[in-house]
């Protein structure tokens, strides 16, 4: 409880400098404003963990206590010298204002409801229940847990994964993770960027010149996506990055009409923070940013500026090219850098032309059965139209995940992007729509809705638009229709587990089995269900053993545990004799050793059973050995 209170009141005071720093800047408008506070508390808690990590060597929760305190303290100091209280409440005021009459219009007033009580039951289930997803398993929580345990920031060489992705993720879920030391509360890695996601949305409609009130319907409409939904308590960083990857687009349009600092300081954290997340990202951000930066170098070059040539680069284009390339570089071009330095490929592990990594196909080798053997479209269509078969969505929900809505928001959509082109916003056209489209057209998993969640993020603010231009009775209309459908799939993506949780009943009976397992069952029941049901045999590993695991052992973080229990030693290669396999494991001081049942190791271990116990077999291909250093 101790670490949970840490942790809230670390939060507090990053949300409140974040809120300062927003009054500060001064964004116009309310939604500008409540993404602007999400942006700069996303970005604080990672500068705050990345010095920590980094530069003190020390990722205690009395130091990132600390460090937010100082945080704060140097926010308010900076800020005193401007009266922020007034600026502030007016910004509150007319976010409050702004969002009051939206919700006037019925259809958004559904869904506010609906989105609400929606968050509020993820909450719940980020508390009551573990992070159990796969990925999270095999790298998300892998990077943490040796972060946490090494207590410091550090290259994470246990598999391909984690010592490639790019990690700005797993710093958010490393300050979730400190202050209590267990991934207790890491879920809402894949929660707290809903709001923020919603948000950005929500201004790329108002970008786009949608008006107010379907813009807001648009922000709520993405928070019913049920692949969003569903990964709301997971590690995975798929919602972060759409989040991050709407602002940019949103924030990009911003600079073409608003050239100050403020907005390019934010605009490059998103971009960042895109990047940061998933290297997938950077085909969706970097025209925009490309752009964006091409524009001010070429202003900063041929601008009239008095005086001395070096006065150029003081220049007001000067200053905004600086600050979101700097931001850019900060939040998300080091794990870029960091990859060129030690692998020779920025992104690593994707291997491309002479730089050294995995072919594409890997990384995109889960198609389900269902859409084997099918045309690229044909499995598009297949997933799209699945959402109406669906009665359930697991977190990695494939083929289907954008909700029945879906199919109503695809023409939209269409009838959105007509009227920017009619209306030449061709800087939207350009740089945000053709980009995506091109994106999505050469993405090998285009059918997977987790990959894809930039497309109804685009979609909703363009459909948006299209409302917009109806008069207010068929505009109320198809927004209510727009309500209904996604509800339906909102409903299921809520009132059935997204994991594996052994429930015997059927109908009702089934739903309230459910929410009745969630928050009465004791922690022996609710923290035994899918994977860690699956790996359960670790628990019986004493605490504060070093386990060494083979890399091809897919689920390293079962062998640390969901409390950190257990030290995970470096990684062992493939070794090639007994000699080789023992001085490795000494080397580690490691008890235990974890092999995948195809491992050669296996055939080393058993011809010596004076140094390895067969212990039996583990989740996930695994056998388990107890090592005697003798």
């Amino acid at each position: 409880m101790a670490g949970v209170v840490a942790l809230l009141i670390a939060s507090g005071a990053v949300l409140f400098a974040s809120i300062v720093a927003t009054a500060r800047v001064r964004p116009r408008g309310g939604l500008a404003s409540l993404l602007a506070i999400g942006l700069i508390a996303w970005a604080s808690v990672d500068l705050i963990v990345g010095v920590a990590g980094l530069a003190l060597r020390n990722l205690s929760p009395a130091t990132l206590l600390t460090l937010s305190f100082a945080y704060l303290a140097v926010v308010l100091l900076w800020a005193r010298r401007r009266r922020v209280s007034k600026p502030l409440r007016e910004r509150l005021q007319a976010s409050g204002a702004a969002i009051r009459e939206a919700v006037t219009w019925p259809p958004a007033a559904v869904a506010t409801v609906l989105v609400a009580a929606s968050l509020v039951w993820r909450v719940v289930l980020a508390v009551r229940l573990p992070v159990v997803d796969i990925a999270g398993w095999q790298y998300h929580l892998v990077t943490v847990d040796v972060w946490l345990q090494s207590n410091q920031i550090e290259r994470v060489s246990q598999n391909t994964w984690t010592d490639g992705w790019p990690a700005t993720g797993e710093l958010l879920t490393t300050w979730l993770a400190a202050f209590t030391h267990t991934h207790a509360l890491s879920g809402f890695t894949g929660l707290l960027p809903i709001p923020l996601g919603m948000v950005a949305v929500a201004g790329l409609a108002r970008g786009f010149g949608a008006d107010r009130r379907p813009a807001l319907l648009a922000g709520l409409l993405f928070g019913m996506i049920p692949a969003l939904v569903a990964l709301a308590g997971t590690s995975y960083v798929d919602p972060a990055t759409t989040a991050a990857v709407i602002a940019t687009w949103w924030l990009g349009l911003r600079l073409f009409g608003e050239r100050d600092r403020a907005t390019a300081l934010l605009f490059g954290t998103a971009a960042g923070l895109a990047a940061g997340t998933k290297d997938t990202s950077l085909f969706l951000v970097l025209p925009i940013l490309g752009w964006v930066l091409v524009a001010a170098a070429w202003e900063v070059i041929v601008g009239d500026h008095l005086g001395a040539p070096w006065r150029r680069l003081r220049s007001p284009a000067a200053q905004r090219l600086g600050l979101s390339l700097l931001s850019f570089v900060v939040f998300g071009g080091l794990w870029y850098l960091k990859d060129l330095l030690i692998h020779g490929n920025p992104i690593y592990p994707i291997g491309f032309g002479p730089f050294p990594g995995l072919p594409r196909d890997v990384f995109f080798e889960n198609l389900p059965p269902r859409l084997a053997g099918l045309t690229w479209t044909e499995q598009v269509v297949r997933s799209w139209t699945a959402d109406w078969h669906l009665t359930h969505y697991l977190y990695n929900v494939r083929p289907g995940g954008f909700g029945r809505a879906w199919l109503a928001i695809v023409p939209l959509a269409l009838a959105g992007s007509a009227l920017l082109w009619r209306s030449r916003r061709w800087a939207a056209l350009w740089l945000i729509v053709v980009p995506a489209a091109v994106g999505f057209a050469v993405l090998p998993s285009a059918w997977y809705a987790r990959y894809t969640l930039f497309l109804p993020g685009l979609a909703l603010p363009l459909a948006a638009v299209a409302l917009g231009s109806l008069r207010a009775r068929p505009a109320s209309l198809a927004g209510f229709l727009l309500v209904g459908l996604a509800a339906i799939s909102l409903a299921a993506a809520n009132l059935l587990p997204n994991i594996s949780i052994p429930l015997h009943s059927r109908g009702v009976a089934r739903l309230t089995g459910y929410v009745a397992f969630v928050l009465t069952a004791p922690d022996s029941q609710r923290t035994n269900v899918d994977l860690a049901k699956d790996c359960r045999t670790f628990d019986a590993l004493p605490t504060g053993e070093t386990v060494a695991i083979t890399r091809s052992y897919s689920v390293p973080h079962a062998a640390v545990g969901q409390e950190l229990e257990r030290i995970l030693a470096q990684p062992l290669d493939d070794p090639t004799s007994d000699a080789e396999l023992l001085g490795s494991m000494r080397a580690r001081a490691a008890q235990w050793l974890v092999t995948n049942r195809d491992d050669g190791t296996n055939g080393i271990a058993l011809a010596d059973p004076a140094h390895y116990v067969p212990y039996g077999r583990v989740c996930n291909k695994g056998l388990l050995w107890r090592f005697v250093p003798g």
